[in-house]
């Protein structure tokens, strides 16, 4: 049994499901997410303690949380490390290069974080870093846009 007090139940984002469609975890794949809180411009929520909770607690009851930012240091640790998978697309501020040093690397000095700032100061457009389990400690990617998807199709 859940406690009424927990995060989830008091997030609206709860309040617009019922209880009864939440279902304890129980089937082969436990962290199937049955729902997606998608969050936009986070700085305005970043603080949030309700959100920390539901970022902790929410995949037990099949929530997932999408935040996105344009700067990773608008997120407080706390709620950053609560998160599963961490996308950083380039972003030519030196701040914000090192606030993803940091997030990766642990630290912003060291051979480690030094081969970190090269590989973010070569991505070019499309180009990011990925960090998930799947993914340890990260792991370069390239988006495939959908004008250029559309292209392919096209040409096929």
């Amino acid at each position: 049994m859940r406690k009424s007090g927990t995060a989830w139940n008091r997030t609206p984002f709860k309040r617009c499901h019922p209880r009864d469609s939440v279902r304890p975890r129980t089937s082969a794949q436990p962290r199937k997410l049955t729902r997606l809180l998608v969050l936009d411009e986070a700085w305005r929520v970043a603080h949030s303690t309700h959100l920390e909770n539901l970022a902790r607690e929410g995949r037990a009851f099949g929530a997932g949380i999408a935040i996105g930012t344009q700067y990773p240091g608008d997120l407080p640790p706390d709620l950053s490390g609560a998160l599963d998978t961490k996308i950083y697309l380039k972003n030519q501020q030196p701040d914000h290069k090192k606030a993803v040093v940091r997030a990766l690397c642990g630290a912003n000095s060291g051979p480690e974080a030094l081969n970190l700032h090269g590989i973010l100061e070569r991505l070019t457009q499309f180009e990011g870093l990925i960090q998930n389990q799947q993914y340890l400690p990260y792991a370069k990617f390239k988006l495939l846009p959908f004008f250029a998807r559309m292209e392919r199709i096209k040409a096929a």
